[in-house]
């Protein structure tokens, strides 16, 4: 600590440091050990970090399997989680909770993600957007859009590169307010 210190590092950013080090470190087992066929039960685990446990994350995906997922992913960067199953649950949830950040699915049903992600973009509560796709040619859904997102997610996806996402798009949006 007395190092860190001297090298102008403050014990809050040293503690943040770490907390996504770990977070990202537990992570990546847990993804490890379901990957050969092994149950970790993540809940036992609490990290303590203020400042995430504010952040409203907006899930709008019609599988549930990726919704369950995302979820639990937020739960444990210490998110408030707000899920939806299509683009209009999503849009009326976005415009109840005033999400900080929002992961949309770009195929949904009664309005897709790119709709979404435009009326979002659009309205007066400035909310960055991760889209979510299992298409390679995502790039050109957008192309001709002015309007772009703040980060992709290709499915498949591990919890990890997410996690590192969800955590960058946040630092950068508070970054921009200060």
């Amino acid at each position: 600590m007395k190092l860190a210190k001297e090298a102008g590092i403050m014990s809050q950013q040293l503690q943040q440091s770490y907390d996504h080090y770990l977070r990202t470190q537990l992570l990546n087992c847990n993804d490890i050990i379901i990957g050969y066929g092994g149950n970790y039960n993540m809940d036992s685990l609490e990290l303590d970090n203020q400042e995430t446990k504010k952040v409203k994350l907006l899930i709008a995906d019609d599988e549930d399997i990726i919704c369950n997922r995302l979820k639990e992913l937020g739960e444990k960067l210490g998110f408030s989680v707000h899920v939806a199953k299509n683009g209009v649950e999503g849009w009326d949830l976005f415009r109840e909770v005033h999400p900080d950040i929002a992961v949309l699915d770009i195929y949904m049903p009664r309005m897709n993600g790119l709709l979404l992600m435009h009326k979002i973009k659009t309205s007066k509560h400035k909310c960055p957007v991760i889209l979510i796709t299992g298409f390679l040619h995502y790039e050109q859904l957008i192309q001709k859009d002015r309007i772009k997102p703040d980060g992709f997610i290709i499915k498949p996806f591990h919890l990890e590169k997410i996690a590192n996402l969800l955590l960058e798009v946040v630092e950068n949006k508070d970054a921009a307010l200060a």
